[in-house]
């Protein structure tokens, strides 16, 4: 079975801060930072879900997004196959962001990210390709 989630890296203007989440759930992204996002609704795109979730969690609405791969994620421990479509934005308006919900927001440096603080396994990889413009990663497939 296929489910379907967004994943969004939000950048400030400059590129060096990243808009992240502290996770709570599931349990084996607890106490990891990841990028924003969530589960894509029934009968909703994941370009409006990428949106819809990052108001959720930030309660800042953007529409910027840029779509810059898809991950396929086999034998996932959510069950069956996640799908994951990410996306990312520069913007300042990432310095409004607030915790919404029960997982703590913050604005976190790219270097820490990449190299300090206890991260989501993929995402050093996936703040790479999104800062590079030079790689074209349309279609990403991990077994775990």
């Amino acid at each position: 079975m296929e489910k379907h989630y967004v994943l969004g890296l939000a950048f400030s203007e400059t590129g060096n801060q990243m808009a992240a989440i502290l996770k709570d759930r599931p349990e084996f992204q607890k106490g990891k930072v990841n990028g924003i996002g969530g589960k894509v609704e029934p009968k909703e795109n994941h370009f409006n879900a990428i949106s819809r979730e990052f108001f959720e969690e930030t309660g800042v609405l953007l529409d910027e997004w840029g779509y810059f791969c898809k991950l396929q994620i086999l034998n996932d421990v959510l069950g069956g196959v996640a799908i994951i479509h990410c996306y990312t934005l520069f913007s300042n308006h990432i310095f409004s962001c607030r915790t919404m919900e029960s997982e703590k927001v913050d604005v976190y440096t790219v270097a820490d990210l990449c190299n300090k603080l206890d991260v989501a396994p993929n995402l050093p990889m996936l703040i790479q390709i999104a800062l590079n413009k030079n790689l074209n990663f349309s279609h990403i497939v991990l077994n775990k």
